[in-house]
């Protein structure tokens, strides 16, 4: 079971962040999407390139769209049965005792919200998000490598 000062609450701050870098128990993951209207239609596309071109130390890529939501059904609507949402959380090495942090880019942070949701809905509650997320300026106190973990 994970340590209990790891569940200090929801939300940490970049100082909080930049102090767990190396933290063999943290996974810190990076949810990065946008939204795209086709023919008068809302589509979501997730952003890996983006994450490929810069990220925080360490932070693995998860797709909101194509790890945390139902593959057979077309936008953001009902989350990723068990099986699917297992694949993506093993792929990434996210276990029952790894502590998750979500960031994401957006003003409201969306996806982070969402693969905070969906971990609890599945019974891991060692979630907690960065709100400042990659669109803040604080981004430029980490380098961003080119090359990293899926």
């Amino acid at each position: 079971m994970l340590d209990p000062a790891y569940r200090e609450g929801i939300l940490v701050d970049t100082q909080w962040l930049t102090g767990r870098l190396n933290d063999p128990v943290i996974r810190i993951v990076d949810l990065r999407w946008r939204p795209r209207f086709v023919d008068g239609k809302g589509i979501a596309l997730d952003r890996r390139e983006d994450y490929l071109e810069g990220h925080i130390p360490g932070a693995v890529f998860l797709g909101c769209v194509s790890d945390l939501t139902d593959p057979s059904i077309q936008g953001l609507t009902l989350v990723a049965p068990p099986d699917h949402f297992a694949r993506a959380m093993g792929r990434l090495g996210i276990g029952d005792t790894t502590m998750v942090i979500a960031y994401d880019d957006a003003p409201l942070p969306l996806s982070s919200a969402r693969l905070w949701w969906t971990l609890h809905y599945y019974g891991h509650p060692s979630v907690m998000s960065w709100p400042a997320g990659f669109a803040s300026g604080e981004r430029r106190t980490y380098p961003s490598p080119r090359k990293s973990p899926p």
